[in-house]
């Protein structure tokens, strides 16, 4: 992120402006496909083959993805970046929809995927980090809400596994630890 020295405002970098080569530049420059979803703090899309989705801070009336069929297809299943519901005014829809987030973000990526085959593929999924801060020590019902989330990724990497090459490596990172 980028402050403004003298309003103090917060705003995300724009990593056309970045001293140092990005991942994605240094993939091209490598001549290696890769695939972006999700990617925080990158708008516009960059321009990456085969395809590039940004993340947050973006909203569901911007343009997230490149090239333009993968936006177009983005918009057919309703993808967005982040729920559209208060946490604290509707704690359960909240969470109902971080899920269905997550899960239309997977259904793309999986989609992605099989269309273009990418050497290497990074995926964001913010749905964890949500669910962590707001719902901590929550339970709803006899179910603690961060321990079914756990659950409900396991599902979701379960079948991201399962349309990535077997040969490959997979690395799954956390921004918590």
């Amino acid at each position: 992120l980028n402050m403004n020295e003298e309003t103090r405002e917060i705003s995300p970098v724009d990593f056309s402006e970045m001293d140092t080569p990005a991942i994605w530049d240094v993939l091209s420059h490598e001549e290696r496909s890769a695939g972006f979803v999700n990617f925080p703090l990158a708008h516009p899309p960059r321009q990456v083959d085969p395809f590039f989705i940004g993340g947050i801070p973006a909203h569901a009336k911007q343009e997230v993805a490149y090239p333009d069929e993968v936006q177009q297809y983005l918009d057919k299943i309703s993808y967005d970046v982040h729920p559209h519901v208060d946490p604290e005014v509707d704690p359960e829809g909240f969470y109902r929809a971080v899920q269905e987030l997550t899960e239309v973000q997977a259904e793309a990526t999986i989609e992605l995927v099989e269309r273009y085959d990418p050497s290497i593929l990074w995926v964001v999924f913010m749905g964890l980090d949500w669910i962590q801060h707001h719902f901590w020590d929550e339970d709803l019902g006899d179910e603690n809400l961060v321990q079914e989330f756990y659950r409900f990724m396991d599902g979701v990497i379960g079948d991201l596994l399962e349309v990535v090459d077997s040969d490959g490596n997979v690395c799954l990172v956390s921004d918590h630890g």
